[in-house]
């Protein structure tokens, strides 16, 4: 069967306006978020990879262990 290929416009994304939201947080000591909010960021990614490379199984993240050595693409 043949490829199809299509072409869209994406709009970018807005860098200014959230980090000058963080930035604020931050600088009044409110609602920014924490080390522990990266963490969890960077545990999702890692799961989404460990998940793709084995068939797509779920990974949960606050049960499985991931590795903490490896380096990923994005990293």
């Amino acid at each position: 069967m043949p490829a199809t290929e299509k072409n869209f416009k994406i709009q970018p994304a807005d860098v200014i306006g959230p980090s000058r939201a963080v930035l604020s947080a931050l600088l009044s000591k409110a609602n920014f978020p924490t080390g522990a909010d990266g963490r969890l960021a960077v545990s999702v990614l890692v799961a989404a990879y460990i998940s793709d490379e084995n068939g797509h199984r779920p990974v949960r993240i606050d049960e499985e262990p991931l590795p903490r050595e490896r380096v990923f693409p994005w990293a």
